[in-house]
């Protein structure tokens, strides 16, 4: 066996464990492990694919998404869950607020067209079948901020990380 096709199987056992390298800045880079059986709760990190929306297209159009299995030929993201069905959720140029708290680090950049998406304003309840996926960990994170909410049945799996390394951000 060839080296080559040795780490390609050794590659392969691994994702289909579930591992799976993050090698974005919106959450911290490493090792994560999916597990595809558990629907992530609030607060947790999930793996999922990001809705067919007029944004993600943009997204992969300036390199914000890279090719992946995804509807849309995406990468599935790796963001927070900051809301689901019933909560109440609030977008504008100075957050994220779930049910009357603000989140972190979650002001939406600035639009730029072009180069940066037009944030998704406005309020109302989490709808029954959805989930709001957002970065705390990094503030500019191309996150439901700009693509919305995205289906549970998109949600690959929550994720937990095995080795990973925190970097802090600006």
């Amino acid at each position: 066996m060839g080296l080559f096709t040795a780490h390609g199987l050794a590659l392969g056992v691994l994702f289909s464990l579930g591992y799976r390298l993050n090698i974005t800045d919106s959450m911290p880079v490493g090792v994560w492990r999916v597990q595809a059986d558990a629907m992530p709760a609030r607060g947790d990190a999930a793996w999922a694919c990001p809705p067919l929306h007029e944004s993600v297209r943009f997204a992969v159009k300036v390199g914000y998404l890279r090719p992946g299995f995804c509807p849309g030929g995406v990468v599935p993201v790796l963001k927070t869950v900051v809301a689901l069905p019933g909560d109440h959720i609030a977008v504008s140029k100075a957050g994220v607020v779930v049910n009357h708290n603000l989140l972190p680090a979650s002001a939406p950049l600035p639009f730029a067209p072009g180069i940066i998406p037009r944030a998704v304003e406005g309020e109302g309840t989490v709808k029954p079948g959805e989930a709001w996926l957002v970065s705390t960990y990094n503030p500019r994170s191309y996150d439901s901020r700009y693509f919305g909410p995205v289906p549970l049945k998109n949600i690959v799996g929550r994720a937990a990380p095995v080795f990973v390394q925190e970097k802090p951000h600006d």
